[in-house]
């Protein structure tokens, strides 16, 4: 992974100076900004949320920092000698009191309020020491000790750090002691005389678990903009902080040292390496190190020494990973899916980067991804991203033929970080990748599935779309033991697979699409074959159905890894194949056979029609399935020819499906039919099965029936 990130460091314009590591990110607690005047009195406290880029100094592992620390709710007044169950119900109880007082009027509110002051004040704070019953030692230092570190390191006259050293005078003025009283007070002169949630749950904890959760306090100044240009808690402030600490650790005069494994001075080759947290992952050390692992020991060399890496090599990894995770470049430098994170970076500056999300491409969007979705949910698709990324690139191009890396880390473990996959491609690459891909999915036929739409008596048929890669992972490991029922999970295919088959031109996705069919039809052909008999049994799905997102993408994906399998397969050769025949010739006797029950059985359908019971045969053995077909085909057809048609009835109906067999039987007959279908075979087949039949098809009557028709919204 430091041969890709330092790749990616050489490419990033203005590389971000690397985090200090004392400065550290704030923890996902809730956040609440103290805001402290000239005199060190606390003025007011208020809910904060926006505690992204924000970082706190942490200068040891020991949990004591500066501007920011957490601290338990001030006063936890609850019993704690309560057994578990008296507990639930006494928690229960000031839940229920607390949500009253909440909905009531103002003064019911103060009278409630002065309740929990008095209770407050037969409790010990959570920031005293409950055997000295004194300041905590952790607050101490979080409120004197670590600030007066920090002072230190502060130059006297600079601007930029003006808004510090003010904070850092008004919390001596404060001092310790005096903090968590005024605290106190001010909490609950907000308090009094209305409810807020928020700074309720800071004020007290009503249960035990409550009193576990820690909170973040972001000490700041309500007049820093007479002071400086920014808040205390600001990134461009921690930004400043973070330069400053970098130019205290680099020193100034420091002697030549020999190179590293990269070219650059080895300097403190033998420190730890840094750890960062990034989406998805959490906690990822760029290089782990241990000497406990014999394989360290194979050449002579373990640890730092087994591969040199200096701290100017180590900062430079860093600040790239940290620079592509960004927030604000999810989507188009990184996306995080199935457990996956997508690292997406060029070889140079590239401003197609600016605008098009095209991590998103390798990955899965969804709405709140997607900026576009809100317009319209067609701008969200595969197809649509890739169009917008080649409109981006038209005309450009030097952008075109820049070579970019897509990399994919995850933890297989859990633990530690493992580079699973490394794809180099030019940009005029990944859009033709993603071109052939919409191409491969538009091989295959139309499908006969329809479903309600929104609207009372709206339907709408179910169109094959493209799906993203990570979509193609999830479905492939994804089964039916018995029809649609009894769904499960592989972990067969890893998101990477996809990629091999979306991005590969050397070949190795062909036997990656061969593997991902067998792996498919094994997974699917049940489900498909039930799907088909609900579809020839007229009956169309509901608006919500579940099974409408599978219809939608497995379909699709069986044509692209035909596709993929072999690049001359197109629609038209789909739809000429021999299986394919097959498959529809199956679909047609179901028709026919459900005619005939109408007409003959009145409207009394068996649990399988004709060609649904001989489809598991015919993906085995086509040749047996037709000999049977041509057997039990018959007295649905002597009745077929035989029966008056009527203008609405099912003899019309008959005979048209009728005159359908009788051409693909012509068809079929002038073809080799394979004795044992291949995987390419079996999955022509079910298309043919689940495909649109030609002619007067849309004009079958599909009635709902009085569940369907009450329910269609």
């Amino acid at each position: 992974m430091l041969n890709e990130l330092l790749q990616a460091a050489n490419a990033i314009p203005s590389l971000p100076d690397t985090l200090h590591p004392s400065l550290k990110a704030l923890p996902k607690y809730p956040s609440y900004k103290v805001l402290l005047d000239a005199n060190g009195d606390v003025v007011e406290v208020m809910a904060w949320e926006a505690i992204a880029g924000l970082r706190k100094w942490q200068p040891g592992g020991n949990g004591f920092s500066t501007p920011v620390f957490s601290i338990p709710p001030l006063f936890p007044i609850f019993d704690p000698t309560l057994d578990k169950s008296a507990a639930e119900k006494a928690a229960k109880l000031a839940k229920a009191e607390l949500e009253a007082a909440s909905r009531a009027d103002v003064a019911t509110w103060a009278r409630y309020f002065d309740s929990i002051r008095g209770r407050r004040a037969q409790t010990i704070g959570s920031w005293l020491d409950s055997k000295t019953n004194s300041l905590d030692d952790k607050c101490r230092k979080s409120l004197a000790d670590v600030p007066a570190q920090l002072q230190a390191l502060l130059p006297a006259n600079e601007a930029d750090y003006a808004v510090l050293r003010a904070l850092l005078e008004r919390l001596q003025r404060l001092t310790p002691e005096r903090f968590f009283p005024e605290l106190e007070r001010q909490l609950a002169a907000q308090l009094e005389s209305a409810y807020d949630e928020k700074l309720f749950k800071l004020y007290c904890a009503l249960n035990k678990a409550e009193a576990a959760k820690p909170c973040n306090l972001l000490l700041d100044l309500p007049d820093w903009d007479k002071i400086g240009d920014y808040p205390v808690n600001h990134e461009r402030t921690a930004a400043r902080l973070n330069a400053l600490l970098g130019r205290a650790a680099s020193g100034a005069g420091r002697a030549a040292v020999a190179p590293d494994a990269y070219g650059r001075a080895a300097t403190d080759a033998d420190e730890k390496f840094a750890d960062l947290i990034v989406p998805g992952l959490g906690k990822v050390i760029l290089r782990a190190m241990t000497k406990d692992a014999p394989c360290q020991y194979r050449y002579g060399r373990a640890d730092a020494d087994s591969f040199i890496v200096g701290k100017d090599a180590r900062d430079r990894a860093k600040s790239a990973l940290e620079y592509l995770t960004q927030t604000g470049r999810k989507g188009k430098t990184w996306q995080y899916r199935g457990a996956s994170l997508f690292l997406f970076y060029p070889e140079q500056a590239l401003s197609v980067l600016d605008d098009s999300a095209i991590a998103d491409l390798c990955s899965l969007p969804d709405d709140e991804d997607d900026a576009y979705a809100a317009a319209a949910n067609e701008a969200a698709s595969f197809e649509a991203r890739a169009e917008r990324i080649a409109v981006a690139l038209d005309g450009k191009p030097r952008e075109s033929e820049v070579p970019v890396h897509l990399i994919v880390l995850r933890k297989p473990d859990g633990h530690r970080t493992k580079l699973v996959a490394h794809h180099t491609f030019t940009m005029q690459h990944f859009v033709d990748a993603a071109r052939n891909w919409v191409e491969g999915v538009s091989a295959c036929p139309p499908v006969a599935f329809a479903r309600w739409g929104k609207a009372k008596g709206e339907r709408k048929d179910i169109v094959p779309e493209p799906p993203f890669p990570y979509q193609v992972t999830s479905w492939l490991n994804t089964f039916w033991v018995r029809g649609d029922e009894n769904q499960g999970k592989f972990k067969t295919f890893a998101p990477e697979d996809a990629l091999t088959l979306l991005l590969a031109a050397d070949g190795s996705q062909i036997p990656m699409a061969r593997r991902a069919l067998r792996h498919a039809l094994a997974g699917w052909a049940g489900f498909l074959i039930a799907a088909g008999a609900r579809e020839h049994a007229s009956t169309v799905l509901k608006a919500g159905d579940k099974r409408a997102a599978a219809l939608t993408a497995l379909p699709a994906i069986l044509a692209l890894l035909l596709f993929k399998s072999d690049s001359h397969i197109t629609r038209e050769h789909i739809m000429a194949n021999p299986a394919f025949l097959v498959g529809r010739l199956l679909a047609l006797a179901d028709s026919l056979h459900l005619q005939y029950c109408q007409g003959v059985r009145n409207g009394q359908v068996p649990g399988q029609l004709l060609g649904n019971a001989l489809m598991a045969t015919a993906l085995e053995t086509p040749q047996a399935a037709l000999a049977l077909y041509a057997q039990r085909i018959l007295p649905y057809q002597a009745w077929a020819r035989t029966s008056k048609a009527t203008e609405k009835g099912p003899e019309a109906l008959a005979k048209h499906f009728l005159a359908q067999l009788g051409e693909i039987c012509s068809e079929i007959s002038l073809l080799d039919i394979p004795e044992r279908a291949s995987d390419a075979d079996k999955a022509q087949m079910l298309l043919g099965y689940l495909a649109k039949l030609p002619g007067k098809t849309d004009a079958t009557p599909i009635p709902p029936s009085p569940t369907e028709s009450k329910e269609e919204n």
